[in-house]
């Protein structure tokens, strides 16, 4: 069976396929690089599992891009929302050929709004926040 682990690397592995984005892993660390994403996996109720024939998670990915050029990170991330492009972020994710691992589905239900955050470090970024749903 496939693990968690392995599909949120693989969504990294996805992620890279946007021109102009990268990811250094998946794991939201303590590093940021401008244009870059972070994967999370937020937390669900295990005791709703009852079977590992089908798993549904949710993961988290933030696209993170430099405040000190608002306009074009702003363009960047909307980019990001298309539905379609070299630049989407959604038709990346529900493209099944850009998926190494064996899935059943994955599709963004969310694109967050620009906000303005500050990462661990006390440097502002632009960012916009994305929940997709896999399903292995």
């Amino acid at each position: 069976m496939t693990t968690i682990a392995e599909v949120r690397a693989d969504l990294v592995n996805v992620l890279e396929t946007i021109p102009g984005w990268s990811t250094a892993n998946g794991y939201i660390g303590d590093q940021l690089n401008t244009y870059s994403f972070k994967v999370g996996r937020p937390a669900f109720d295990p005791r709703m599992v009852f079977s590992q024939a089908k798993a549904v998670h949710q993961f988290t990915v933030t696209g993170y891009a430099p405040r000190a050029t608002p306009e074009l990170s702003e363009a960047a991330l909307d980019a990001l929302c298309e539905l379609s492009g070299e630049g989407s972020l959604i038709a990346a994710v529900q493209t099944g050929s850009n998926w190494s691992v064996t899935v059943d589905y994955a599709v963004v239900t969310n694109c967050g709004e620009v906000q303005s955050v500050t990462w661990i470090d006390g440097v502002e970024y632009l960012a916009v926040q994305f929940t997709i749903e896999v399903c292995w």
